[in-house]
């Protein structure tokens, strides 16, 4: 599981995954945060980091890809992100 599984970030801030955990077969848990692999598929509005910190580039909507591989098999996880302008009123 990736925490937060969606952020909502202003135009030219970083935010970041703060954890990526393996839940295994025998009930055993880990953090895995620095053994993933992450990818923006829009980096027009944002881009990641290879430890999971995301900048916001432009106002817009982006699934940051999160993907890990052990013992052969792999396991991927979406991270919605909404870029939103620096410019925005009101509270949120």
């Amino acid at each position: 599981s990736v925490i937060p599984n969606n952020l909502t970030i202003t135009k030219g801030r970083t935010s970041s995954i703060t954890s990526v955990t393996a839940h295994y077969s025998d009930g055993t848990k880990d953090n895995i945060l620095n053994k993933c692999v992450f990818k923006s598929n829009n980096t027009n509005v944002a881009t990641v980091s290879t430890n999971g910190a995301i900048t916001a580039l432009s106002v817009g909507n982006t699934t940051i890809n999160v993907s890990y591989t052990e013992e052969g098999i792999t396991e991927s996880f979406n991270v919605a992100v909404t870029v939103k302008s620096s410019s925005s009123s009101g509270s949120t």
